[in-house]
């Protein structure tokens, strides 16, 4: 599945030496972390920055052509494509769903059912059960929290605080769920069974998950005490009415959408049929539009003027044309990211880190920081837990500990930073389909930033650290022999 990913690995031609991975690293951080995220250059330039100079760099000290890193850049740019693809394929749905009432409709019995001081900690329930068994955050996120996002902000909560809750909600899924592309991938590496991996993860979902329910339980009943505004509330359910046709036969969209991803279905083609879906529905339901307002929905986002700023910031927004700044960045970090790995930058770091390890805590603690560093410097979920998994699996086997603690380590880090990281991927794709960054929702995500803390509590305690004992390690050895 990853051959190709761990060929490129292999190819130690021309690799970097530490002192350079660490000058690429540091123009990295101070060209996409600092410029970006400290004086607001935009991102596609601060990628481009950064690009050029470490070009030169390994140009300059290990003799690489231009032509060799345009083709890794290239090459990078490829691998993006069904990224691409999927935020593509959410603005769509966004866009479809808004006009044809779908949205409109979630919203709409969302602020007449829900109990404010009730909704983060019941939205935070309700996105886990879908992330568990969609496996997708970004499918959870485009779909369910969009609505929840709206809802949010007419019960007067922060949006901040109602995109962390999304933020730890759909990603549930991706740590524990078993159609989830990262579990899977954490399987492929590691070698372990899927229900031994799903055991080890019980570790650290099951007390985040409480934790986290607990505190949006808290925060709902205060948020909802201080900032409650009923008439904003009422005003927005008004305009709704006013603007779209609401009926509970909308929600039979949303309902087909999550059935097709259950069912196995690619997310690229589920998104497809519900935009599709959403189209359909919104010429039956929705006269005042016609099929070229539909379409341009899609496209363009769906627009309209109630006459209220804040509700038009409710739903004038989607379209495949409101992800294209998005998309743009994705091609040049993984473009980096090929650069990085394929001189050898990240291998030089890691190998690094694997000097110091000394036992079971500071292995697995070097194990959690390093998907911190790939994911980091390569902005890539797949190769933060590709590249510590291959390095790290013969360590694990040489202190004798269960290969199932390696590859909760690498859910704990490579799958969870990679939505903490601005710069990532993943946390610029959440940040455009919620519409707020993670610089500003991560505080509220309980369920990401508890989850490397857990990880270092279990590995200076001890706790859920498990070492192969004799009779399982008879039992390989039986295998090993059977399958020579």
């Amino acid at each position: 599945m990853f051959e190709k990913e761990l060929k490129e690995m292999d190819d130690t031609k021309k690799h970097v030496s530490f002192k350079v991975a660490i000058l690429n690293i540091l123009i990295l951080v101070v060209s996409v972390g600092i410029g970006n995220g400290l004086y607001k250059m935009p991102l596609d330039t601060s990628f481009i920055v950064a690009i050029t100079a470490i070009a030169g760099v390994v140009m300059v000290s290990n003799g690489y052509k231009g032509k060799e890193i345009l083709d890794y850049f290239f090459d990078g740019g490829k691998k993006s494509v069904s990224v691409m693809i999927l935020l593509m394929g959410v603005g769509a749905v966004i866009g479809s769903w808004i006009i044809s009432g779908v949205v409109p409709t979630l919203i709409y019995y969302g602020l007449k059912l829900i109990s404010p001081s009730y909704f983060l900690v019941s939205g935070f329930l309700f996105l886990c059960l879908i992330s568990f068994f969609i496996g997708s955050a970004y499918a959870t996120a485009g779909t369910v929290g969009v609505a929840l996002m709206s809802i949010g902000y007419g019960m007067g909560f922060p949006p901040a605080v109602t995109a962390g809750m999304v933020l730890s909600g759909a990603v549930f899924g991706n740590k524990i769920s078993p159609f989830a592309d990262t579990t899977n991938m954490c399987i492929a590496v590691t070698g372990v069974d899927l229900v031994e991996h799903i055991k080890s993860m019980l570790y650290s979902v099951i007390p985040i998950f409480f934790a986290s329910a607990a505190i949006y339980t808290y925060m709902g009943i205060s948020f909802a005490h201080e900032s409650l505004d009923q008439s904003n509330i009422n005003l927005i359910i008004d305009l709704i009415d006013k603007n779209f046709v609401i009926s509970p036969l909308l929600l039979l969209v949303p309902i087909l959408t999550i059935v097709l991803i259950i069912k196995k279905m690619p997310p690229v083609i589920a998104l497809l049929l519900a935009t599709l879906a959403g189209a359909v529905v919104g010429l039956i339901f929705q006269p005042t539009y016609d099929l070229k307002a539909i379409f341009t929905a899609i496209s363009k986002g769906f627009q309209i003027n109630t006459g209220v700023p804040k509700v038009d910031s409710l739903l004038n927004r989607g379209g495949i044309a409101s992800f294209m700044g998005i998309v743009e960045n994705v091609f040049f970090l993984m473009g980096a990211s090929e650069i990085l790995q394929r001189t050898g930058t990240t291998t030089a770091i890691l190998e690094k880190v694997s000097k110091v390890i000394r036992g079971s805590t500071s292995l697995v603690i070097a194990n959690l920081f390093t998907g911190l560093v790939v994911d980091g410097v390569t902005g890539s979920q797949y190769l933060a837990i590709i590249l510590p998994g291959e390095m790290f699996k013969p360590l694990y086997q040489k202190l004798k500990i269960k290969l199932t603690v390696l590859s909760r380590t690498l859910e704990d880090s490579g799958t969870i930073f990679a939505f903490l990281i601005p710069w990532s991927l993943n946390a610029i794709g959440m940040g455009a389909i919620l519409g707020v960054p993670v610089t500003e929702s991560y505080i509220y995500a309980y369920q990401l930033w508890l989850s490397p803390i857990l990880c270092i509590l279990f590995a200076v305690t001890g706790i859920a650290i498990w070492k192969e004992d004799s009779a399982e390690e008879q039992t390989q050895e039986v295998r090993k022999n059977l399958a020579g």
